[in-house]
């Protein structure tokens, strides 16, 4: 069964506010970290729904769970500084709920993220974009790093 990306990610804000009401002695506060935790969520959010208007404009599919779908290679907008936009953006909505509620917990819980996406994800995608576009597909690889 495939999960979608956006599951782990409402999993990791999920799992930062449990920890935030189980261990609330493992919390720090701060003057502006709502702030920063909007900005970075808002960055989040803007970043994913670029990538995602690249989808559309090119006219590929934007489902994670069918990469062999794809039917255009992305690598204007966003995706000329991150093969991965979306889930990056992702990444900041869970640190910026991190950084908001001051849980320490947070650096581990992004770090959980990351590899679940990395490996259940990421890689399964890159395998399928390199058997569609082949030497288009490596050469965007070495010239644009995966996260950032």
């Amino acid at each position: 069964m495939h999960i979608p990306p956006p599951v782990f990610g409402l999993a990791g804000v999920i799992t930062l506010v449990a920890a935030n009401w189980l261990w609330p002695s493992f919390s720090i506060d701060f003057n502006g970290q709502w702030i920063v935790c909007g900005l970075l969520a808002l960055a989040g959010l803007a970043v994913a729904v670029s990538a995602a208007r690249g989808f559309f404009r090119a006219e590929t599919t934007v489902l994670p769970n069918k990469p062999e779908q794809a039917s255009a290679l992305v690598t204007d907008g966003v995706y000329r500084f991150t093969r991965n936009p979306m889930y990056l953006g992702l990444a900041l909505i869970v640190t910026g709920v991190g950084i908001g509620l001051g849980t320490l917990a947070t650096p581990f819980i992004l770090a959980a993220f990351i590899w679940i996406i990395n490996t259940r994800q990421i890689v399964p995608e890159e395998h399928a974009l390199e058997k569609n576009f082949g030497a288009e597909f490596i050469a965007y690889k070495a010239r644009v790093r995966r996260w950032l």
